[in-house]
């Protein structure tokens, strides 16, 4: 801050600003990408709130949580990325690796056409093509049941909890 009680902004326009935000969006994916799947990678996590200030996790949401950069710019990207991420999380209760993947693919190939195009009218495209695939994906899913013995194991197990 300085004495007319404000933070001066670093501000980053065109070509340059661009690059900085898929810097960041590339950073968090990396990171988060290396957990994806059965032979995803452990991950070390430098953290002052564990064993030697290490955390040592295969978790996408935990490495997630974690990526601060240090450009605030790509940091912006990266908070923006976590953003999406939670919210998809909050909504379907898991896939934050996925989300941050298929947000990064959509960013790349939304910068592709971005260049020679209306800027305007590629944000349009995306937004309808991620329409069509919300709509695929909710006319293939299918309702999941808990079977009558494991809710009943359930309510049980919550009774016991409580006491």
């Amino acid at each position: 801050m300085n004495e007319s009680g404000y933070t001066p902004k670093n501000l980053k326009f065109g070509e340059e600003g661009r690059t900085k935000l898929i810097n960041g969006i590339r950073t968090i994916s990396a990171a988060v990408k290396s957990t994806l799947g059965p032979s995803g990678q452990t991950v070390l996590i430098e953290s002052p709130h564990h064993t030697h200030g290490i955390t040592v996790t295969k978790d996408g949401v935990t490495v997630a949580k974690a990526v601060d950069l240090i450009d605030p710019i790509e940091n912006l990207a990266v908070r923006m990325m976590k953003e999406a991420a939670d919210r998809t999380a909050t909504s379907a209760g898991d896939g934050t690796t996925t989300s941050i993947i298929l947000a990064e693919a959509f960013v790349m190939a939304g910068t592709d056409n971005i260049d020679n195009q209306n800027k305007t009218e590629v944000l349009r495209d995306l937004v309808k093509e991620t329409e069509k695939v919300v709509a695929s994906l909710k006319k293939r899913s299918r309702k999941v049941y808990l079977p009558t013995m494991t809710r009943s194991w359930v309510r049980s197990y919550l009774t016991f909890t409580r006491l």
